[in-house]
């Protein structure tokens, strides 16, 4: 008696108790904040002893780029790339100058 269009379900009723999921919206990217900003908000916090969120309200910029700002330094923080641990003691390197001394590849090194 029914035609077969309504025996199957093409959509699954929403529950009454499920929020229906709404498509994700992408936030725009904040631009990123140059050295002078980070220097300029510090200098802010500094002069006004302003917190973030008062500073944020006077500055176009988002509230976690203030945070960011206050919380680092403006410029990171350059890695040493050899600790002096490292470094070869001077027998170390009488061995190693012996060593290219003697051996005739090495000669040219040394």
């Amino acid at each position: 008696d029914r035609p077969e269009e309504d025996l199957f379900v093409r959509e699954r009723p929403a529950n009454p108790l499920q929020e229906i999921p709404q498509p994700y919206e992408k936030r725009p990217k904040s631009k990123d904040l140059s050295r002078d900003d980070r220097v300029g908000l510090q200098k802010m916090k500094e002069w006004t002893g302003w917190t973030a969120t008062e500073i944020t309200r006077w500055v176009p910029f988002s509230a976690r780029q203030v945070q960011y700002a206050l919380d680092n330094p403006p410029t990171p923080k350059k890695t040493n790339p050899r600790p002096g641990g490292h470094r070869l003691t001077e027998e170390e390197l009488q061995r190693l100058d012996q060593f290219l001394r003697d051996n005739p590849q090495g000669r040219d090194i040394a």
